[in-house]
């Protein structure tokens, strides 16, 4: 899930600039202090600075933006790897990933097969965009999830209209 999140932050830079967004095969990886990440239409470098994140963007994006103090889960993040990211965000949230890694020197995780669908609001903010539509209709889905040597395959996570179903099976 920190991967997860580190993507979305990562995509929320993105996405703030642009209504319309779509990524197809990206993969990235990080190893502390400084990360890179490709598709066939942008590349993307990261770089920690103490408690700050620079992402650099080039391809069909260009920019560069600062997260300032980031969260403890990226400051803390020795090595992330990402596989065959593809992020369509248009009046829906379509994200998918093949596999994820994350590690710490205390934490662990690992992620395959994973998806998230979420609709979007018309929220003036995009960060309310996405909770609020998440909070409305959302599907979530990992084949394996692995952390701290508990494993669960088969999760789904599914949310209508602010109700919650979860199906799982640990392993």
């Amino acid at each position: 899930m920190k991967s997860f999140i580190l993507s979305m932050l990562l995509f929320t830079s993105l996405a703030n600039a642009n209504s319309q967004l779509e990524i197809k095969d990206f993969n990235f990886e990080y190893t502390d202090p400084s990360g890179h990440g490709s598709s066939d239409k942008l590349d993307v470098r990261v770089e920690r600075i103490d408690k700050d994140f620079n992402l650099h963007l080039s391809g069909d994006e260009n920019g560069e933006f600062i997260l300032k103090d980031a969260p403890g889960l990226m400051t803390d993040a020795e090595r992330m790897k990402m596989t065959d990211l593809d992020l369509i965000f248009s009046e829906t949230l379509n994200l998918s990933l093949a596999s994820a890694e994350f590690s710490s020197r205390e934490s662990s995780m690992n992620l395959n097969g994973f998806s998230l669908n979420c609709n979007r609001t018309q929220d003036s903010q995009f960060m309310d965009q996405l909770i609020t539509g998440c909070i409305q209709k959302m599907n979530l889905r990992s084949s394996v999830f692995t952390s701290e040597g508990v494993k669960v395959s088969a999760v789904e996570l599914k949310t209508n209209a602010g109700k919650y179903d979860y199906k799982g099976n640990q392993v």
